[in-house]
């Protein structure tokens, strides 16, 4: 502890660059203390890290601390009006949008970045990412080890509430006292998962209250490693259905793909549909062209859009410093998050957005340490800690035993035979084999699942939503529903849902021709005369007023609980009690598969090329909308000459009539079964 303090104060005398990182771990297999009112304990500790960089200078402490923070004014629910510290600008925020959301509504997020990006090379994943990244001096990458990190304490402490973050802070203070010298001189940045960015901004908030008054000299930052983790999360639980498919395809149909897998699973398989996707995307895009079909914008939605944002977010724009590559990444990350409703996350991101805007233009000195180190901020160094605590803390330790072991890991890290496990850079959890065989049976699978789309154009049905908290839909190629969060952001907003059929979605559209239209990201399509102003910046006319009104509701909420009123908690928006506890889980590495060379590669993609063109010879089928407008399109279905436009019918026989629900069941004895169990038939 010692030798920390002295670190600590040799950073203020030095004005050394600190980020202070702060995470909780728990550690349930505690000895067994029976009572009257407990029948077992576990011990949950507080991990407090000071990670010093001595070639950064530090940011000296504003003159008045409150400008260390925008402050704002919200109205509450009451009506009263309160000062917000750390809020977010609703206005400043829109107005960076709109300069920004073009690029976003132009087109997805793969088709925005450069050609290298597309052309991945998963033989040699981690040399491709280093390629990627975009460092200054070689010695960036000497920032990203745990060389430079040093553990303030490890102690009992819960973090669930602002109460709990608060006594965590005092009893740093008072371990650590030259911390809050530091605090007085410099700028101190906190960063960690969602829960301690929440309840520190909370903190931030409050004015002149205990410890809060000590907050204002602290800046929390949202850690982007969790903010990717929980991204993936969100992808897969939303499609699952799809993932099941593909999990089956890639490992064997007895395999049993979990509601809830494990967070090394869930990479596994996110890796694999991405790593597909490169491999045959440019002949999936040559072959359906602007196609509005539900089944293929979904498809898209997910490869081109949400899994390109999950695959090159933290790992090659983060860690390479980009910072405009990065700030735009998270401006689609934003977006996902809406899109999927992702309770917390929504706001957070856009919470971030604002912070990181305010301190760019007002927090200067801070701005350009973010701008310049960006790799610098991230939490993910408290997480390396804390899986190598876990294999060295014994089932029966107790918090001052766990404390003990803590501190001895942190002062062996310069041990000759220690630095070999504690000091590289992010070993733990890469891949270092080759995914191109993995990648290659899930590019199978995508071109078979896109060729079952091609024959099932136009079928896809709107399921009644009954007391369903988003719309389903049910997609026949993949023979099972999911809900409006699958779908691009045009489908978010009910009643406003594009038309596959018509090229221009406006109501007011007077051109009938279907020529001269363009598919924005969003899913509507218009003509170019119809945009008009928007031609050239090409935001959609539907979308956009409806996503503005939607992130003023979302910044409302957040400010409103940083000045006083509550949130909703961190969970997820679908529940399930089928947790990931397989035993005999696939190879993450892949080693089942043979390594294949280019050359496989290239004749796979020859293949892929060969069907597409007996596709599109034996299975002719018109992906362009028919009609330029909704007006054209024909409103009866009585004619001969409208029963190719009727509303399709669901292939599978066993589905609910019941009004509401709509379920598709795999048989009749499953209709039979769900009949009396939901609704008492």
């Amino acid at each position: 502890m010692d030798e920390v303090r002295k670190k600590v104060h040799l950073a203020v005398k030095e004005k050394q660059f600190i980020l202070l990182v702060e995470d909780d771990i728990h550690f349930i297999h505690a000895p067994r203390k029976p009572s009257s009112s407990t029948t077992s304990t576990s011990w949950h500790m507080c991990t407090a890290l000071a990670d010093i960089h001595d070639e950064i200078e530090a940011v000296p402490q504003n003159v008045d601390i409150n400008q260390n923070h925008r402050s704002v004014r919200v109205t509450m629910t009451d009506g009263t009006v309160r000062q917000c510290r750390g809020g977010i600008d609703i206005n400043h925020l829109l107005g960076y949008l709109r300069v920004k959301l073009p690029s976003y509504f132009s087109s997805s997020y793969l088709s925005s970045l450069p050609g290298e990006y597309k052309m991945f090379d998963l033989s040699n994943v981690q040399h491709s990412f280093e390629n990627l990244r975009v460092y200054w001096d070689a010695a960036r990458n000497e920032m990203e080890t745990l060389r430079t990190s040093w553990l303030l304490d490890e102690f009992q402490q819960n973090l669930h509430s602002k109460a709990d973050y608060s006594a965590a802070l005092n009893h740093l203070l008072e371990v650590c006292p030259e911390l809050g010298q530091y605090m007085a001189d410099f700028q101190l940045v906190l960063t960690g998962d969602f829960p301690t960015w929440k309840y520190n901004k909370k903190l931030v908030a409050e004015w002149n209250e205990g410890v809060a008054r000590r907050m204002p000299l602290i800046i929390p930052w949202q850690g982007p490693f969790h903010v990717v983790l929980n991204a993936e999360e969100s992808t897969v639980q939303i499609f699952w259905a799809f993932f099941e498919k593909l999990y089956k395809a890639l490992f064997g149909r007895n395999k049993r793909f979990p509601k809830k897998p494990k967070s090394e699973k869930v990479s596994l398989i996110s890796t694999a549909a991405f790593g597909g996707w490169l491999i045959i995307r440019e002949y999936v895009l040559d072959l359906f062209g602007p196609c509005k079909d539900p089944q293929y914008v979904m498809l898209v939605n997910l490869l081109d859009e949400i899994s390109c944002f999950n695959f090159f977010f933290y790992t090659a724009f983060f860690r390479g410093g980009n910072f405009e590559t990065w700030l735009h990444s998270l401006l689609r990350g934003s977006m996902m998050f809406i899109n999927f409703r992702r309770r917390n996350y929504d706001k957070a991101t856009l919470c971030q957005l604002s912070d990181i805007l305010f301190h760019v233009s007002n927090n200067v000195g801070l701005g350009e340490r973010i701008q310049q180190f960006l790799q610098v901020f991230t939490e993910k160094k408290v997480e390396i800690l804390h899986s190598v605590l876990r294999r060295c803390v014994p089932i029966w330790a107790e918090p001052h035993i766990i404390c003990m072991i803590a501190h001895a890991l942190s002062g062996r890290r310069f041990d000759a035979e220690f630095s070999q496990w504690f000091l590289p850079n992010y070993l733990r959890g890469h891949v270092g084999r080759d995914l191109t065989g993995l990648s290659l049976k899930s590019a199978e699978f995508l071109f078979d699942l896109f060729s079952e789309v091609w024959c099932t154009l136009g079928q896809t049905v709107k399921v009644p939503r009954g007391n369903r908290k988003f719309q389903p839909y049910y997609f026949p190629a993949l023979d099972t529903t999911m809900d409006q969060r699958a779908m691009p952001m045009a489908y978010s907003f009910l009643g406003n849902e594009p038309d596959s059929t018509v090229c221009c979605d406006l109501t007011h559209c007077q051109q009938q021709q279907s020529q001269n239209w363009r598919k924005l990201n969003c899913g509507h399509s218009f003509h170019a005369t119809c945009l008009g102003d928007r031609e050239r910046s090409l935001v959609c006319p539907i979308c956009h007023p409806l996503l503005e009104q939607r992130i003023r509701e979302l910044s409302t909420t957040m400010n409103r609980y940083l000045a006083g009123d509550e949130l909703d908690s961190d969970e997820s928006d679908q529940e399930s009690d089928d947790d990931d506890d397989n035993d005999e889980d696939p190879d993450s590495t892949g080693s089942s598969f043979d390594e294949p060379s280019q050359s496989q590669v290239d004749e796979f993609k020859l293949k892929v090329q060969a069907r597409a063109r007996v596709l599109t010879q034996n299975h002719p089928q018109s992906v362009l909308p028919q009609f330029g407008n909704a007006v054209q399109k024909p409103t009866t279905s009585n004619s001969s000459d409208n029963q190719d436009h009727q509303q399709p019918v669901v292939r599978d026989l066993y589905r609910c009539q019941q009004e509401g629900c709509g379920k598709i069941c795999k048989s009749l004895g499953g209709l039979t079964l769900h009949s009396r169990k939901m609704h008492k038939k």
